[in-house]
């Protein structure tokens, strides 16, 4: 399908459109399957981008398309993966909820399983791995988004400083992920099938000491402690807890 320039200059956001941070990009088959998206720049080198109008200009065949570097500027990227049905359009209920807490400009992905939301704001943490999931802050990570300006509805097509919802939702991420996965088997069970098994971290665990230690005051003397409070002692010996005295009876 050729590219529409027009449907992009009407719908990409100003705020996006007049910065130099365009690539082109085409598509590239995965031996795993699905497809990535080569760009023809490198997305934390911006010399080698080019503005809107240049990038649209130089797009040589219909498997092109346009990329937007996020690379030490002010306006972010949430791609929220494996949340859609590509054919029947149906989205996981879950990623709905968290789109209407970042109600700002959002499109479908090029497979068409996923949405992309770009937006404004402080984000203070650096990157989100999650399955469903994925995030990279602008200043410490060098990224690009293949666009689409397939709009997902009238409510997400401005862009907007979203900031202070998107950390909470940083901060939740993991359980976020886990519920689209979760809804995913039934919107598209195929798409969830083929989706990698999910980490799982376990909590670590710490072996409880046998032994019971208390620090002594360096100047402590067991034996001048035991004499002051009448304590006689039986014997005395070494073993692996160190000098142990046998007392010849117990005051407790």
């Amino acid at each position: 399908m050729p590219f529409d320039a027009k449907k992009f200059r009407a719908l990409l956001p100003p705020e996006m459109r007049k910065e130099k941070r365009f690539v082109r990009y085409f598509l590239k088959p995965k031996p795993e399957g699905g497809t990535a998206k080569i760009p023809l720049g490198n997305h934390s080198d911006p010399s080698t981008w080019s503005t809107f109008d240049e990038a649209v200009n130089n797009i040589e065949n219909e498997g092109q398309g346009i990329g937007y570097c996020l690379f030490g500027g002010d306006i972010h990227g949430l791609d929220i993966d494996h949340c859609r049905n590509a054919q029947t359009g149906i989205i996981c209920n879950e990623a709905m909820v968290l789109l209407s807490r970042i109600p700002s400009w959002a499109e479908f992905s090029v497979s068409g399983q996923g949405i992309h939301v770009f937006f404004k704001g402080a984000v203070r943490g650096k990157q989100l791995g999650e399955t469903c999931l994925q995030y990279w802050n602008p200043k410490n990570s060098p990224r690009f988004f293949a666009l689409t300006c397939n709009m997902v509805g009238e409510a997400f097509t401005n862009l907007k400083d979203v900031g202070d919802e998107f950390n909470y939702i940083f901060a939740t991420a993991r359980h976020i992920s886990a519920k689209i996965r979760e809804e995913l088997k039934g919107v598209d069970y195929d798409q969830w099938a083929k989706l990698p098994t999910e980490r799982v971290q376990e909590p670590e665990q710490r072996e409880k000491s046998k032994s019971k230690t208390r620090k002594l005051h360096k100047n402590f003397d067991l034996e001048d402690f035991l004499k002051f409070y009448g304590l006689e002692i039986d014997n005395v010996t070494n073993n692996e807890l160190g000098k142990c005295y046998r007392l010849t009876s117990c005051p407790i």
